[in-house]
């Protein structure tokens, strides 16, 4: 299957965990050098490191889907297959069935996420421990 050009948004997204990753490896190394030889230039270079790293992990978590990018660093994953769009309705139906105890809302969320794996099985695959804590009924009608 041909893999479809990233959009200019993930891409800034790749690049920004790229930087991630060499910021939080830099000050490994740094740190250990500085460590090793007693210089604290070294030691401060590795502090400094290790605040931009952790600026970069809080702000890519929050705005840059870091927790996905991490399972799908380097070569890809099954969930980059899936649409943006329908990943985020995805997650948002499963947040809104974790902070509600209605029985009518989560039988309606429930019907939603039939639909939406009706619509895409590949769903299934990627989110298979949610989907079947929301909807273990999906399995036994053979839908999936």
């Amino acid at each position: 299957m041909a893999r479809e050009i990233n959009t200019p948004d993930e891409i800034l997204r790749r690049l920004v965990f790229v930087v991630y990753l060499l910021c939080w490896t830099g000050m490994v190394i740094t740190a250990t050098i500085g460590l090793l030889q007693n210089r604290l230039g070294l030691l401060s270079a590795a502090v400094l490191l290790l605040g931009v790293s952790l600026f970069l992990k809080i702000y890519g978590e929050r705005y840059f889907e870091f927790h996905r990018l991490v399972k799908s660093f380097p070569t890809g994953n099954r969930i980059d297959e899936i649409p943006m769009e329908l990943r985020k309705e995805l997650e948002d139906l499963f947040k809104r069935f974790n902070n509600t105890s209605d029985w009518q809302e989560r039988q309606e969320i429930r019907l939603q996420l039939a639909a939406l794996v009706e619509k895409e099985a590949l769903l299934l695959e990627v989110y298979e421990d949610k989907i079947s804590a929301i909807h273990a009924g999906l399995y036994r009608k053979g839908i999936i």
